[in-house]
């Protein structure tokens, strides 16, 4: 699909995935993310959480971290964020997602 005169393309999934709205390179070239191919969930166990910083994707509904200003020190206190360098990594992929104009719903790990 050309919208004006750039590449674009639209996914399949339960929100904003239609002609509408396509995502467009300028012309053709796009940042974004890269997702990897994982072995099948039997060679390696995964995880996977709700990213705290998602969008909520309702035109009158906002995001927690939108409206509550004490959110983030919720966050820290909850697992798997309260331990480790998790709250640091998601931190970092959701800045990056902002950046890009991608937005992550999800993020998981590989092993225990």
């Amino acid at each position: 699909m050309r919208k004006a005169n750039n590449v674009c393309f639209h996914g399949e999934c339960s929100y904003y995935c239609d002609m509408e709205h396509p995502l467009c390179g300028k012309p053709e070239l796009m940042e974004g993310s890269m997702a990897a191919y994982l072995p099948d969930v039997r060679l390696a166990k995964r995880l996977s959480w709700r990213n705290p910083w998602r969008r909520s994707y309702h035109k009158s509904k906002k995001a927690k971290w939108e409206v509550n200003p004490s959110y983030c020190d919720h966050v820290q206190k909850t697992p798997p964020y309260k331990h480790g360098s998790r709250l640091l990594d998601v931190i970092d992929m959701t800045v990056l997602d902002f950046l890009t104009g991608e937005s992550a719903s999800n993020w998981g790990r590989v092993g225990q």
